[in-house]
């Protein structure tokens, strides 16, 4: 893979995702419909040098805004939500090596493989047990390196990463993170990811068995900064965004050159049924909603990273607001494209259907229902809703 430098403005960047979108978008619903994970299409992305966006300026990254990587999650995830998803958790693992108290020559390392064309994924969430609990196991060794032992699920984009990161328990349940490469002896990643919807994520299980890990690439004690969440929540409304668009998209040329008129409309194009005109039109006002929620709110993602508390609860704000409202319109249009295109676009080579899928399953990482109370409980009682990531 031949990798080129990472953009240096945020011109340059959303281009870049921009100019991806053909070779991204084009097998989409085939690598949907084989589970296939996109191996050759994350490589696109990381000989684009976009992968290398989070990367601090401080330790040599390109500088670009946190919004602008919302903006290319975005652009990606209308070809590929997949792919978009994959970033977000490259992301987080990005933004969890600042927060552990890691050796820095351990941190300048993992960047500076990223910077050029690493990938990183975190392994956190475990199969059982509470969210954000960690059963696996870590134990100090005499060598003062450590074991890990233990079993993560939804290890979004760990098939294709270079690195992973792991959260643990030593055996005073202290909490434990590590960094350590992904071909590392006693890792084992597992293709078994089986949900309805983003199928090629790779969000299978990653396995840690007697794994040893030199003790500089271990962080033990809480967090030596907070995580910030603002630009990784950002991107999870990027995904349904995507998602909105690419089924508006679909219906639109669907309803064109695909669809049938239904008799009683009395035209000869589907594309001229007033009730089809009217869905199209209604779908589109929502959708650009949703994009234009996600615009304002990436003015107050870059305010909050340098900022206070007040301009960090706006920026956390704004996209709670912003994921509740576009998963709300990326189911809607998913269905609406079907409305629109009748029996036809049930057909299953247009793999339409996938659109809902995705939009359903990348939902559930954090409930509606929770973004929404979390929103509601701030403003009405001034509760700061927890620092777990996922607001």
């Amino acid at each position: 893979m031949s990798i080129g430098a990472a953009p240096t403005t945020d011109a340059d960047a959303i281009e870049r995702a921009r100019a991806l979108h053909k070779a991204l978008a084009g097998g989409a619903a085939e690598r949907d419909g084989g589970r296939l994970f996109p191996h050759a299409e994350l490589d696109l992305v990381s000989a684009s040098g976009l992968f290398a966006l989070g990367v601090p300026a401080a330790r040599g990254g390109p500088g670009v805004a946190d919004s602008t990587l919302v903006e290319v999650a975005r652009l990606l995830a209308v070809a590929d939500p997949n792919i978009a998803q994959i970033l977000q958790n490259h992301q987080a693992a990005l933004e969890g090596l600042r927060c552990a108290a890691y050796p820095e020559a351990t941190v300048d390392a993992v960047y500076a493989d990223v910077l050029g064309g690493a990938r990183l994924a975190g392994t956190s969430a475990e199969r059982f047990g509470r969210q954000e609990e960690h059963r696996t196991r870590a134990t100090r060794l005499a060598s003062g390196d450590w074991e890990l032992n233990g079993e993560k699920f939804y290890s979004t984009g760990a098939l294709g990463a270079t690195w992973l990161t792991v959260g643990a328990v030593d055996d005073d349940g202290a909490a434990v993170r590590a960094v350590l490469r992904a071909d590392h002896p006693g890792v084992e990643r597992v293709d078994d990811w089986d949900a309805i919807g983003q199928r090629s994520t790779g969000s299978g299980t990653t396995t840690y068995r007697h794994c040893v890990v030199p003790g500089v690439q271990v962080a033990v004690g809480p967090p030596v900064a907070p995580l910030f969440t603002p630009v990784l929540q950002g991107i999870h409304v990027a995904v349904q965004v995507g998602i909105a668009r690419a089924a508006l998209d679909d219906a639109i040329d669907f309803a064109r050159d695909g669809a049938r008129p239904w008799g009683s409309a009395g035209v000869e194009r589907a594309s001229h049924d007033p009730h089809v005109v009217e869905a199209v039109g209604a779908l589109a006002a929502k959708v650009a909603a949703a994009e234009a929620l996600l615009a304002s709110a990436g003015p107050l993602i870059d305010a909050a990273r340098l900022a206070g508390p007040a301009e960090l609860r706006a920026a956390r704000t704004a996209c709670a607001l912003a994921r509740s409202f576009a998963i709300t319109v990326a189911l809607e249009a998913s269905d609406t494209l079907f409305a629109v295109g009748g029996t036809r676009s049930a057909l299953s080579g247009h793999a339409f259907d996938r659109h809902w899928r995705n939009a359903r399953t990348h939902a559930l990482q954090t409930p509606q229902r929770w973004t929404n109370h979390y929103v509601g409980d701030w403003i009405l009682n001034d509760t700061e809703p927890p620092s777990n990531g996922h607001i």
